[in-house]
């Protein structure tokens, strides 16, 4: 073999060997477009859809549990208020009740007074309130020792009524709800 045939076949060896390379390298280009193209594609179609869901799902769950939270709140402001208009109701009735005590006995009508204060007592001590409870006994003690009390005393005084609410006297007016009881089970001795 001489030389030239040498460098022939080194020639053709170098030029397969260039020629493997080179398709080798096509083929890592051609793979690496493709995951490319493929990782592109995927973003493009399939990932932003599961992006939509899942953002959906999400703002879904917000609402749900923005919705859940209004609801809540409306109903505790609507025991709220409705426990302010009781409240509400309640102190306006008591008011109605004590103005026609006062009313009725600046009218010398003192059996409907107490009946008046009675009632308010009762109410005061259901919505206990205690200022208006205190109002109330001293102001049935107090036209319970007029004087001239028991020429005034009508049949229409309520004495279970009155003996019911007295006894729902808080323990500290104690000695108030035992002067009433006495003067109230003396007219009832007068009344007979």
């Amino acid at each position: 073999m001489n030389t030239t045939q040498t460098v022939e076949l080194y020639k053709t060896i170098l030029e397969q060997q260039q020629n493997s390379y080179n398709t080798l390298f096509t083929v890592l280009i051609a793979l690496t477009t493709i995951l490319a193209g493929s990782s592109w594609l995927w973003n493009l179609f399939i990932a932003k859809k599961q992006v939509k869901s899942e953002v959906d799902n999400f703002k879904d769950e917000l609402t749900k549990s923005f919705i859940d939270k209004e609801v809540e709140l409306i109903e505790k402001l609507n025991i709220e208020f409705s426990k302010r208009i009781d409240t509400k109701h309640n102190e306006l009735y008591l008011e109605i009740n004590r103005l026609f005590g006062i009313i009725a006995s600046d009218k010398g009508l003192h059996s409907n007074a107490i009946s008046w204060w009675l009632t308010c007592l009762n109410n005061s001590i259901e919505s206990e309130s205690h200022v208006t409870i205190r109002i109330s006994v001293d102001e049935i003690n107090r036209i319970l020792k007029i004087e001239d009390f028991k020429e005034y005393v009508e049949d229409d005084l309520n004495m279970e009524f009155a003996k019911e609410t007295l006894n729902k006297i808080p323990e500290t007016l104690r000695l108030e709800k035992n002067e009433i009881l006495r003067a109230l089970s003396k007219l009832k001795i007068n009344a007979q």
